[in-house]
């Protein structure tokens, strides 16, 4: 999986299309955004990425969550959107397994140690031995002996067990590793000391927040929420490939890391073609209805099927470098009554 970087403010960030301007004029575009948005966050004293759930969010996250998440996103000045991630990784919204090989329990998967207290004397780099549930549950002892477990909702005892127990505790543990303080690599590697865990938690969190349409508003989703920056614009342009020049029927989407990334729909539609369409590779086409289509080319994989109704934002596939491709990206095509037309005008 590719690295994947959430920071507080990026969201007006993201909205910059990055088309090769000199580096001089992206910096002071980006700079003053930036200087802004610190302002802002200063003036609150929050600093949390409070940023509208996105259709990918919507579309995923169980809705008996998000207050929750939110909730405890606030006491704990951590971002909401980084508890949904961690929740969907551990255990998927607590459909998956909540006792782990290793012994962490729970839907955010703590090991009881850390929801106790390390200072429990079975604890004592041992392991986690002879606890029984009464004691996990108690209040004092967590207190006494410094453990993470919290009683979200005031019912006398910390489960772990309890979704709302669980996601107050972990934000309490991502807050005291640094997240409430803009740490947000550094408190997800703490949770569970792995880069790839780290990876994947990053790219959920980035995705359950609303990033906008590339110039603040239009009729589209941004099909790659991983990325705005666009490698080749619509129309004529020298052919990758062989270097003539040639009509580029849509626009290209990449940057570093994009391999594997989310495509999302633009816009609700039915799926009239998933697989594979020559040059595009691995492609899906969605009929938007009144002639107009969007076509998603190069994708590494197909996560819909033909025939399937879709909403915007929702994930469709993942960007790759299938069929006529120089490198990973997502080729993206509007079509009005079966004439290509240039993209950006929906995001507009």
């Amino acid at each position: 999986m590719e690295d994947a970087v959430i920071r507080r403010g990026t969201s007006t960030g993201a909205l910059l299309i990055k088309i090769g301007l000199p580096a001089i004029l992206i910096l002071l575009i980006i700079v003053p955004i930036a200087a802004v948005i610190l302002a802002l966050s200063s003036e609150s004293g929050e600093g949390v990425n409070t940023g509208n759930p996105s259709q990918i969010a919507k579309n995923e996250i169980p809705a008996k969550y998000m207050p929750i998440y939110q909730a405890a996103g606030e006491k704990y000045n951590v971002p909401w959107n980084l508890l949904a991630a961690h929740h969907k990784v551990e255990t998927n919204f607590g459909e998956g397994n909540i006792e782990s090989y290793a012994g962490a329990i729970g839907v955010m998967q703590f090991m009881p140690c850390s929801w106790i207290g390390w200072g429990y004397p079975s604890c004592g780099g041992l392991g986690d031995l002879d606890i029984g549930w009464n004691t996990l549950l108690d209040l004092s002892v967590i207190e006494e002996y410094g453990g993470f477990g919290v009683d979200g909702n005031a019912d006398g005892k910390a489960d772990p067990r309890d979704p709302e127990d669980a996601i107050f505790a972990a934000a309490s543990y991502l807050a005291a590793n640094g997240a409430d303080d803009g740490m947000i690599e550094e408190a997800v590697f703490a949770y569970n000391h792995s880069n790839e865990y780290v990876t994947k938690v990053l790219e959920y969190s980035e995705l359950y927040v609303e990033a906008g349409s590339v110039t603040g508003g239009g009729e589209f989703v941004w099909p790659v929420p991983f990325t705005t920056e666009i490698t080749s614009l619509f129309g004529n342009r020298p052919d990758p490939m062989d270097g003539s020049t040639a009509f580029h029927g849509g626009i290209d989407i990449a940057a570093a890391g994009v391999h594997g990334k989310s495509v999302v729909a633009a816009a609700p539609g039915k799926v009239v073609m998933s697989g594979n369409a020559g040059g595009y590779g691995k492609a899906i086409y969605i009929d938007h209805g009144n002639g107009l289509k969007t076509i998603y080319g190069h994708l590494s994989a197909l996560n819909v099927p033909q025939g399937v109704k879709v909403k915007a934002g929702q994930e469709i596939g993942q960007v790759g470098s299938t069929g006529r491709s120089t490198g990973p990206h997502l080729h993206f095509t509007v079509e009005q009554d079966g004439k290509e037309i240039d993209p950006i005008q929906f995001f507009q």
